[in-house]
């Protein structure tokens, strides 16, 4: 009979901890919807969970890299080297933005509070960077490209192809007065520079609700044999 007991408690407690220890890229990630544009304007809209995203970029005439652009229904981000690993995502939608100088302020605004969004890029060349100042990031996955503290580099093999991007969580909350900024450099060597981007929200894992159901039996069982 304790033996029935132990196998018991056993199974529970693997039910709770094994579906919490479930990887977050089993999820799909909502990324944003991008407002078809194909402006030279430096700017670009969007919704991630219907909350509004306003895109801020250079501006460069003729613009021949797309900056400000953006594009709709791309396989990038589930297809691509840097970023596939944490796929499905919910939209192939993407923004362009660009770079001609050794740091290019980047702007996304939002018009309500976002807790930790995942930045999504690809399509990076050898040698530029991404620098965002003080705030944590967390590396997801990346191909061509590192992390050293808060600054994201493109290393010599990447070659703006689909596989040369990453996936970063950048730590922090963001809203209306407190929007998301960056910098993106390129070598002075190279000029003009673009990349496509967009960004992620990580939805609640469903086996979070199983495994504090587990939990939850556990505590039940125990109060049971109690009485």
């Amino acid at each position: 009979m304790k033996t029935k007991k132990y196998a018991i408690l056993i199974v529970a407690a693997m039910l709770a901890f094994g579906l919490l220890a479930k990887p977050a890229a089993a999820s799909m990630i909502t990324t944003a919807s991008w407002v078809p544009d194909v402006l030279s304007d430096g700017t670009a809209a969007g919704t991630l969970n219907g909350i509004g995203l306003t895109l801020s970029t250079i501006v460069i005439s003729p613009n021949t890299p797309n900056i400000g652009y953006t594009y709709q229904a791309t396989t990038w981000w589930n297809t691509g080297l840097g970023t596939s690993p944490w796929a499905p995502y919910s939209s192939g939608d993407a923004a362009v933005i660009g770079t001609k100088t050794s740091n290019s302020t980047q702007t996304i605004a939002f018009t309500s509070s976002i807790t930790n969004p995942i930045l999504l890029a690809t399509f990076g060349d050898a040698n530029t960077t991404l620098n965002f100042g003080s705030l944590p990031l967390t590396l997801l996955s990346s191909n061509n490209a590192t992390l050293s503290g808060s600054v994201i580099t493109f290393g010599a093999g990447a070659s703006d192809s689909v596989n040369d991007g990453f996936a970063v969580m950048i730590t922090g909350t963001f809203g209306p007065s407190t929007p998301l900024s960056f910098g993106y450099s390129v070598a002075p060597s190279a000029g003009v520079d673009s990349i496509a981007i967009t960004l992620g929200e990580v939805p609640e894992p469903a086996s979070l609700g199983l495994a504090f159901a587990g939990v939850f039996g556990l505590w039940i069982y125990r109060r049971r044999a109690v009485c």
